[in-house]
């Protein structure tokens, strides 16, 4: 099938070229509406396609500056084309902006309300994003669609590093009075009022209720409107009125099938807990400004003691080695507590760093830790910053490792205020010290026969580059293998996702897949994102590359579409953007995995840790560095009998030694062993410290390794960088050491991206090193996936055909058992595929998205790559 796919291209492009004529560019440049332009003139023979090549700008750009252009042109016609093209000048758009947004391309005569919406957006933030643009619309114009994190900087309020997506934080933004009337008296949109002048206003004049960005909403779900549904139906359903329902939900007015509404806080949705909302679901407190209180208002009247207690703080100087964990400890206080005390506050807190600490009484001396995974007791009290034996006395029946939904007691800091209370209090206050929640229950997260009927979408944005079809250079394509041509490159993924939808469907899934052609073209990519199917997607797998993915993130973040990142290893893609999957499993989880391995292989060994310098992943170097010291045993012994027969080896060199005398001392390890006295106790063993040793490789060379490199036992040596000459320098070194030690080297963070290394050193060295998937070509399954592979497309799958296959079925498997609102149900479904092995967890930069924890440990020995066992007990 492939190979006549290329033929077919072939042919065409032989056609295309023959029929090309170069085009020199124009020397005539002009201006119009503060935009420069050439002036080109049309010759004999010239095409608006072949005119767009010359000029690198694209078919739409000449239409969009030429609209007469689109009957056709004539010879001697003068067409107005851009200096600058409409890619590069969104990229520079999009870097040079302050606030998230995406693309919308405007339909001839589209206006800002229509836009709003489709979108759920206030109109006047539209307004506020574009102000150059003017209405009607233009067909092909550029509309930036802002985001809810950009709201409350379009609305004057200063940019800050970490982008709104907490709902804590969306509740604690400032929409001050001044702005507001401001703003509405320039778009002439009404003040947004209070739910009780609301209803006054509703009653006398009947007005349509206005957008209220104020009102915090809850962010990780939404209410998909089914046919038959009202306003008022969805309303008594979520326990609010119509008119909360229209005030979170820009430009409602009346429910329409697929439509994806947001729900305040004060909506109650059976079998949910939104930690950051509860308080405000328990006492139904309405945000309102501060300015808009009537002196006589109850409302204040109203507000519960604990409400206005949390206006009292204590002010907390982040010392050394503290955690958000240890001042949470300190205080007796959870992370919610801190988080709301708190806008924009992450777990990356520095020396120096103020945290405001809420002054909360509690009824116990001790916090409720439930952790959402597996974690290690000891890694737990380094966290909480407190001694491994007080928090085992307080946990007597957990054992060294505690379980995800495993209760665990951390007793409070001193500055904690302890004040008992009666037993009918004590369950309250237990339930407010439990700080790790998840948005659904676990309960919640189970396979249900009824999501089998549902048809579901899903979006695949692959990189075909279609366009470049157009211009194949035959000769050049003959001499290369297709492979590294473009339109090929990306197509295995696309294969791969096609052999999994015949899979699911074959299990009675209905399941509809859009194809769209995205690469790293923003144009390219808002032209998809304007496609009205997009809104209706269950899952978005991909765009590839990060600038289009980023676009494509937040339009589903918008929409509350899960979207899948399946190659990058940045784990700043899940940052800042709800809803992302990330494929690739992230540094972080590597630690507790190099731990387990040396546990499992190498708790014997001595260890060293070999970086480049000191200052390149410092961090990550020294959360490896402290897992490993306190994994390794303090000392280590060996037996007398070897150390004795070793004294003999070393004393044999000297070829003046007399086997009569007696065995002279030597050094191993750093320690002085004296033979003749170890023959007093032959059974016994010495004892030799074993401390990691660091080795700062521009500074220290292998020196701290001769000086401390064992015969007596294996030498792991783990090295630690990404640099490709640094990393075979150290190889070369350490082979040629080989001979007098036994060595296995270790590489971290991530070899299997660093093409061409040695492999004859990589064998000698019996190297270790993590690995995001891996191709067992003696496993059966793999072997009856490539022969349909063949079958169907007629060459083997690459590792794009590998991933296209994995991840689209462990998705496809997911949406069919869980459904539509499957998000938070990953965590709990490992999956062992193909190649890949997913373990998802919620990112430690946003518990609101999800990254894979899984590193797979592959091995090379007697010339063949191997996949170590699982060190987990997931699979």
């Amino acid at each position: 099938m492939k190979k006549s796919l290329i033929f077919v291209l072939v042919f065409l492009v032989s056609i295309i070229q023959a029929q090309t004529v170069k085009i020199p560019l124009s020397n005539v440049i002009k201006e119009r509406d503060g935009k420069q332009f050439y002036v080109h003139t049309v010759k004999q023979g010239q095409t608006v396609y072949s005119i767009a090549k010359a000029y690198n700008v694209s078919i739409s750009e000449i239409y969009f500056e030429n609209s007469n252009a689109k009957q056709g042109i004539a010879v001697g016609q003068k067409l107005w084309i851009p200096t600058v093209n409409k890619e590069t000048e969104i990229k520079q758009e999009t870097k040079n902006t302050k606030f998230d947004f995406f693309y919308h391309i405007a339909a001839r005569n589209e206006t800002f309300k229509h836009i709003s919406s489709i979108y759920l957006i206030d109109e006047r933030y539209l307004r506020l994003a574009n102000p150059t643009l003017k209405e009607p619309l233009r067909e092909g114009e550029y509309v930036k669609v802002p985001v809810e994190s950009a709201f409350h900087i379009l609305d004057g309020h200063p940019a800050t590093e970490t982008s709104s997506t907490n709902p804590v934080e969306q509740e604690g933004i400032d929409y001050s009075k001044n702005n507001a009337d401001i703003n509405s008296k320039k778009h002439k949109l009404p003040v947004t009022k209070t739910s009780q002048q609301a209803k006054t206003t509703s009653a006398n004049t009947q007005k349509p209720v206005t957008f209220n960005p104020n009102i915090p909403v809850i962010p990780d779900y939404r209410h998909v409107v089914v046919m038959g549904e009202t306003l008022a139906s969805i309303a008594k359903k979520y326990h609010i009125s119509v008119n909360e329902l229209k005030a979170v939900n820009a430009g409602l007015v009346t429910a329409a099938q697929g439509q994806r509404l947001r729900l305040p806080v004060t909506a109650k949705i059976r079998g949910y807990h939104n930690p950051a909302s509860q308080n405000l679901r328990k006492t139904k407190i309405t945000t309102i400004k501060k300015e808009e209180i009537t002196p006589n208002s109850d409302l204040e009247k109203q507000q519960p003691e604990n409400i206005k207690n949390q206006q009292e703080f204590y002010f907390h100087k982040v010392k050394k080695k503290e955690t958000l964990y240890s001042i949470s400890r300190l205080y007796g206080v959870t992370l919610n507590d801190l988080y709301n005390s708190n806008r924009g506050l992450t777990k990356n807190i520095k020396i120096g760093q103020t945290i405001k600490v809420p002054k909360k009484k509690i009824s116990h001396d001790y916090l409720i830790y439930i952790p959402p995974s597996k974690i290690r007791l000891k890694k737990l009290a380094k966290l909480y910053l407190i001694s491994y034996t007080a928090l085992k006395r307080r946990n007597p029946f957990i054992g060294h490792k505690v379980f995800a939904g495993q209760a665990v007691k951390i007793p409070v800091g001193p500055k904690a205020w302890i004040i008992p209370e009666n037993n009918a209090n004590q369950k309250l206050a237990e339930e407010n010290s439990k700080h790790e929640t998840f948005p659904i229950p676990l309960a919640r997260c189970k396979k249900r026969e009824r999501f089998h009927q549902h048809t579901y979408k899903v979006a695949l944005m692959v990189p075909l580059y279609l366009e470049k079809t157009d211009s194949l250079d035959v000769e050049k394509f003959n001499q290369q293998q297709q492979d590294y041509f473009l339109p090929f490159r990306f197509v295995e993924f696309l294969e791969g996702a096609l052999m999994a939808v015949d899979s699911i469907r074959s299990q009675g899934m209905h399941i509809e897949l859009y194809v769209y052609d995205v690469d790293q073209k923003l144009t390219k990519t808002a032209e998809v994102l304007s496609k009205p199917e997009l809104r209706n997607m269950n899952l978005i797998i991909g765009p590839f590359f990060s600038g289009s993915f980023e676009q494509v993130a937040l339009f589903a973040q918008l929409f509350d579409i899960p979207i899948v990142n399946p190659l990058t290893f940045r784990e700043e893609v899940v940052g800042k953007i709800n809803n992302v999957i990330k494929i690739k499993p992230g540094i972080t989880y590597q630690p507790e995995l190099i731990a387990n391995y040396i546990l499992r292989y190498h708790h014997n060994d001595k260890v060293f840790l070999i970086s480049q310098n000191s200052y390149k992943d410092a961090d990550r170097i020294i959360v490896l560095q402290n897992d490993l010291i306190s994994l390794l045993p303090a000392t280590v012994n060996i037996s007398n009998n070897g150390l004795i027969n070793l004294g003999y080896q070393v004393a044999l060199r000297n070829e003046n030694y007399n086997k009569k005398s007696l065995v002279p001392s030597y050094v191993v390890e750093g320690k002085t062993i004296y033979p003749e006295f170890l023959k007093s106790f032959p059974d016994d063993s010495t004892r030799f410290a074993n401390q990691l040793i660091r080795i700062n490789y521009v500074n220290d060379s292998l020196h701290p390794f001769l000086n401390n490199a064992s015969v007596m036992r294996n030498n792991l040596v783990l090295i630690y960088g990404d640099n490709k000459a640094f990393i075979m320098d150290v190889m070369n070194r350490l082979n040629r050491l080989t001979d007098t030690f036994n060595i296995q080297i270790v590489g971290l963070p991530e070899w299997e991206r660093i093409s061409n290394l040695d492999y004859k050193q990589l064998n000698n060295l019996k190297a270790t090193y993590t690995g995001s998937y891996f191709v067992d070509y003696n496993n059966d399954t793999t072997i009856n996936f490539i022969d349909k592979f063949i079958n169907r497309f007629g060459t083997e799958p690459n590792k794009y055909g590998f991933d296209g296959f994995d991840i689209s079925y462990y998705f496809f498997n997911i949406l069919y058992n869980y459904g539509k609102n499957f998000l938070p149900c990953i965590s709990s479904e490992h999956s062992k595929e193909l190649t890949n092995i997913f373990h998802f967890k919620p990112s430690i930069l946003n518990n609101a998205a999800y990254e894979n924890s899984h590193w797979q440990l592959l091995h090379i020995e007697n010339n063949r790559l191997t996949s170590l066992p699982d060190l987990s007990s997931d699979y």
